[in-house]
């Protein structure tokens, strides 16, 4: 057996386990057994070991096919045209020893006005090339649609993703839009235990005072939701910027003229282990031309590749600095 055969049997034994040892269950105690990991119950005792056991293999099926749909509602949001990116069959086999034998699934999230293919072309491959796995979305009509919308479906990309690789946790990487995006999913929609790192490049954490538009684009709810006063960003930031369990890394740059004023990009809260606001200026050692366009620079990428092959956050210490500045 290949290393990726071994893998595969491995993710596809941890999605049907529950199923599994539901119908062993049933097949040695009898009927009437009520088997909570198969979500099915006997028949009031009245049941046989041959029909308990025939229920829990009915409730596997359901499980598989509640698996497939969740990995197909996730492939229809998949942006395409992305090298290295979404590979639903995509086996890990990472360069760095900390992420072990099961590092999670890095998700891109893109900027408003953008799409995964535009806004990560350069990423994806770099994180790819470093043997992890890779997904992005396209959401929201190109990230214009009320942020509550896209965040649902940011929700429901990850649920398939899991599904896909058995995965417990994803990371999230965002640009923009897509770095505020996660924090929806691991505060009001609770979902932080399936979030192991948020890495959100040059994020709106508290909106932008430069007003968002772009011609190819005559609506743009987004654009209002991400108005620094807006009800969607007061509601979000009213209880702090980061919630227990994942680890965040912002890397953001002073020059940056789209989300203004540039430091209102940087997380409130949370221990050094858990945060790292880093400043490009500042990891790049005094290099000051860095713009919006944070997605593309490959010192942003080394730091990217940091915060997920690590525990907590990229490094914020003096033993890291981005190779590529």
């Amino acid at each position: 057996m290949s290393t990726k055969e071994y893998h595969l049997a491995r993710r596809r034994g941890r999605a049907l386990r529950a199923g599994l040892i539901a119908v062993a269950a049933a097949a040695v105690l009898g009927g009437g057994l009520a088997v909570a990991n198969a979500g099915s119950s006997g028949a009031g005792g009245s049941g046989t070991g041959q029909g308990a056991a025939g229920e829990g293999a009915a409730g596997m099926g359901e499980a598989g096919a509640a698996e497939q749909g969740a990995i197909a509602a996730a492939q229809a949001l998949a942006s395409a045209g992305l090298e290295g990116a979404n590979d639903f069959e995509c086996v890990a086999s990472p360069a760095i020893p900390e992420d072990a034998e099961d590092p999670e699934p890095v998700i891109l999230v893109h900027d408003t006005f953008r799409d995964g293919a535009s806004n990560f072309a350069a990423l994806a491959p770099e994180i790819a090339g470093a043997g992890l796995c890779v997904f992005a979305l396209d959401y929201g009509e190109n990230g214009t649609a009320p942020l509550a919308d896209s965040a649902t479906q940011l929700q429901t990309f990850v649920a398939g993703v899991l599904e896909a690789t058995g995965a417990s946790k994803v990371d999230l990487v965002g640009h923009g839009q897509g770095g505020l995006l996660p924090r929806v999913l691991v505060g009001p929609l609770g979902l932080a235990e399936q979030v192991d790192d948020i890495v959100a490049i040059a994020p709106a954490t508290r909106g932008t005072d430069t007003p968002l538009e772009d011609p190819n684009f005559a609506e743009c709810a987004a654009c209002a939701d991400l108005a620094p006063d807006s009800e969607f960003l007061t509601q979000l930031n009213a209880n702090g910027d980061v919630v227990p369990g994942p680890a965040y890394t912002v890397p953001w740059s002073i020059a940056d003229d789209v989300i203004t004023p540039p430091d209102s990009q940087t997380l409130k809260g949370g221990e050094p282990e858990q945060v790292n606001n880093e400043r490009m200026e500042f990891a790049c050692l005094g290099r000051l031309d860095f713009d919006h366009a944070l997605d593309q620079e490959l010192a942003v990428a080394d730091i990217v590749l940091s915060a997920v092959q690590r525990e907590g956050p990229s490094d914020p210490g003096l033993a890291f600095r981005p190779a590529r500045c």
